[in-house]
């Protein structure tokens, strides 16, 4: 059978998440053999064993060249790439809309610009591309129209011309091959024409122009990775062994010697892994499989060791070394279908992963390249869709990813003093902001200790970004409220908190204190309570001074109280009940002056009458919906998107106008999200930002009903705040990031003029 299902030419896509799964579908192609450091020629596509002087010696008929901005001319995955001398961007065959293709096109940096070039003179996928010392380009093997091929073939940028080579020894796809010191190309394992790992190792000879065998790997391997260690030798590692098992041994090569040794055994067996040398010396082995976890090779002591678990598991992704020793992993997807759009830096100076925020598309089976300029550019790929002719770019300096223009601009303000998800912020007087309380956890380098619920409280400044610690409050609390009051002080209320029970366990209790913040004097002062407990509720500041309280959670449920504040008189008056109690809801001001709110119970949406002081029941939504972004526009229609719904979490966007009697669908949004927040920006549309899973920001605009895109954050961010500066800008602050680190990061999106 052949390693990869037939490419024909009505396939329009092939997810190899995983090579993996073919190991677990086809035995052994080739039989074990001692091995052997005694080279014989190749069988060229002459009589077996006899050397063939007849080759190909001109390109395809070369067609009229396309050109394209930005993006690929072509879509593909599974293609080779090369970086050539010029620092231009090679990419080489692949998977297209129908199956495996000889196109072939190059990318200029300094233009932006795709140019296609000579094709090969054979389809193929899954085949390395190795540039030679010389600066031409070796392809061979792969997976063909029909089969995995045995044919090789070389490219010179210099005259975009190609030229068939002797053909290999064996038919490889899945293979891997990589560039000796001495200018010779090693090709190890990978899967034979009848689908079968192989365990045969081949070298090409520049010189003389052709293949010789080489001694034979111990196990036999394909979807596995190599590296060229700093002393010359080649380490081999991971794949699958074609019989449904990933193959834990590593070995090396020696050139000098022409055997292979062992290389120590993996804690874990990885299929369609990434493998990095760094400079250090040690290696990096990353993923494959259902894995999340990572490990790094010494090659001193010839021994494997775990590192902290990155926390996305991915196979099929790619790995760069970037120009200051860090690496960069993006993309990559699971058996079961699913693919990435995350990244992850490795630091080899800590040995941790930290996020590097999100790639516009989910894609496995691209391919990345370091560029003379410090970017890292991330070409292609699939998703189930089919492939992508699309491109974006990593910037390190600025830790940001770019790929099609957006609307606006994002920028890294300076940190907390206190990391922290779950506060409040509020709009002092001054311009400052005022962030209060909020969980944070135990060890902020270690993202597996404990949350606690602090009362440390920090003025923040957007002009500067200075953040200074001021008083604590005198109650730890998060998914409390906070309001502004006339004078500039502030309002918090409610929230939750650890306490220790007798029994000396941590329980979390709801809680209804509150208290108010002066900055004048730096000082909280204790205030009545609410007349309930209650967390995850809302809260507003009204015109007269006052403070409003609706829904939330407590011991009892879901809570169907509001309740007004009034600071002249500190007391707390309950008003009319709400038709459902809910929790984890919005609420929002109309521009009628009624106060509106939406999602954390049932289908409900109800507005409350400041004037009757009672509350009515807008038309429902079309499911329950918790943790649902709402926003109203500046004529008062309606917005809610997101959250979490009876399907699980939900991309569907609705609006509804005053006066009417439903809700009216809009434009998806072109994710699903949970817990994002809506911000009216001054232009009139409204930003959504932040919630489960993406750094992507959207911008909803209503003349259009629909999304335009509006970049992307430098973190990923949930539980956070986001707030609309006096000058128009929005500033996001904390929140916990995907990896459930607690973030003090703090970002400001300027919108478009």
């Amino acid at each position: 059978m052949t390693t990869t299902p037939p490419l024909s030419k009505f396939l329009a896509l092939l997810l190899v998440l995983a090579a993996a799964a073919v190991w677990a579908s086809c035995g052994s192609d080739a039989t074990s053999t001692e091995p052997t450091a005694t080279p014989r020629v190749a069988p060229s596509s002459g009589q077996p064993g006899t050397a063939s002087t007849a080759r190909q010696t001109t390109s395809r008929p070369a067609s009229l060249a396309k050109t394209n901005q930005r993006n690929m001319n072509d879509p593909r995955q599974a293609f080779g790439v090369v970086k050539l001398d010029d620092g231009k961007v090679l990419v080489i065959g692949g998977i297209g809309p129908y199956g495996s293709f000889p196109l072939v096109e190059e990318y200029d940096p300094a233009t932006d610009t795709w140019t296609t070039k000579a094709r090969m003179l054979t389809s193929r996928a899954f085949s390395p591309a190795i540039r030679m010392q010389d600066g031409r380009i070796l392809v061979m093997g792969g997976s063909g129209e029909t089969e995995n091929l045995d044919s090789a073939e070389l490219y010179d940028p210099k005259t975009d011309t190609w030229i068939q080579v002797r053909r290999m020894i064996d038919n490889r796809g899945l293979h891997d091959a990589i560039l000796l010191d001495d200018g010779k190309v090693l090709v190890t394992g990978g899967t034979g024409l009848r689908g079968g790992a192989l365990n045969t190792v081949e070298v090409y000879d520049p010189e003389k122009e052709d293949w010789f065998e080489l001694a034979s790997l111990q196990f036999h391997r394909g979807s596995h990775g190599s590296v060229r260690l700093h002393d010359g030798r080649i380490l081999i590692a991971g794949g699958g062994d074609g019989a449904g098992t990933p193959v834990e041994q590593a070995e090396i090569y020696d050139p000098a010697t022409g055997e292979w040794s062992s290389g120590g055994v993996m804690t874990t067996g990885r299929v369609a892994l990434s493998l990095t040398l760094l400079n250090d010396g040690r290696v990096l082995a990353y993923g494959g499989e259902e894995f999340s976890s990572a490990e790094i090779y010494d090659p001193e002591t010839n021994t494997w060791a775990e590192l902290p678990e990155p926390g996305v598991p991915r196979q099929d992704h790619t790995a760069t070394l970037l120009n200051d020793g860090r690496v960069l992993f993006a993309g990559g997807g699971l058996k079961q279908g699913t693919t990435e759009d995350t990244a992850e830096i490795f630091d080899p100076e800590t040995d941790r992963f930290e996020p590097a925020g999100n790639m516009d598309a989910a894609r496995v089976s691209h391919r990345s390249v370091l560029l003379n300029d410090g970017r890292v550019m991330v070409i292609g790929g699939a998703q189930r869709t089919g492939p992508y002719d699309t491109v974006e770019f990593y910037n390190p300096a600025t830790e940001t990813w770019v790929s099609d223009p957006f609307l606006g601009s994002w920028e890294k303000a300076a940190p907390l003093v206190q990391p922290r998800a779950g506060h409040t912020t509020t709009i002092l007087d001054d311009g400052a902001l005022l962030i209060a309380g909020g969980r944070a956890r135990l060890d902020e380098s270690d993202i597996q200790t404990l949350v606690d619920f602090i009362p440390a409280t920090e003025i923040y400044n957007p002009s500067t970004g200075e953040s200074r610690a001021v008083a604590d409050m005198n109650d730890p609390r998060g998914g409390h409220i906070a309001a502004g009051l006339p004078g500039g002080r502030v309002l918090v209320a409610g929230g939750r908190q650890l306490v220790i029970d007798e029994e000396e366990s941590r329980k979390i209790t709801f809680i209804g204190t509150a208290e108010i913040y002066d900055p004048a004097d730096d000082t909280w002062t204790q205030v009545a309570d609410m007349t309930v407990a209650r967390w995850a509720h809302t809260g507003i500041a009204l015109a007269d001074g006052t403070v409003m309280v609706v829904g939330g959670e407590n011991d009892d449920g879901k809570v169907a109280t509001a309740e007004v504040y009034d600071p002249d008189t500190d007391t707390w008056t309950e008003v009319s009940l709400m038709a459902d109690g809910r929790s984890g809801h919005s609420m929002e001001l109309l521009p009628d002056g009624r106060l509106m709110v939406a999602g954390g119970s049932g289908p409900t949406v109800e507005v409350y009458d400041f004037a009757t002081r009672t509350w009515s029941l807008l038309p429902n939504l079309d499911q329950r919906l918790r943790d649902a972004a709402v926003g109203v526009l500046q004529d008062g229609t309606i917005l809610v998107a997101g959250g979490f719904g009876s399907q699980g979490p939900s991309n569907s966007a609705l609006v509804h106008v005053l006066g009417t009697t439903q809700w009216e669908y809009v434009d998806r949004l072109p994710e699903a999200r949970v817990g994002s927040t809506m911000t009216l920006l001054d232009n009139g549309g409204i930003l959504m930002l932040g919630g489960t899973g993406t750094t992507k920001a959207w911008i909803f605009d209503g003349t259009v009903g629909g999304w335009l895109y509006g970049g992307k954050m430098f973190d990923s961010r949930r539980d956070h705040t986001a707030t609309l500066l006096p000058d128009g800008r929005v500033i996001t602050i904390g929140g916990e990031a995907r990896n459930r680190a607690i973030n003090d990061s703090v970002e400001i999106y300027t919108p478009p003029q």
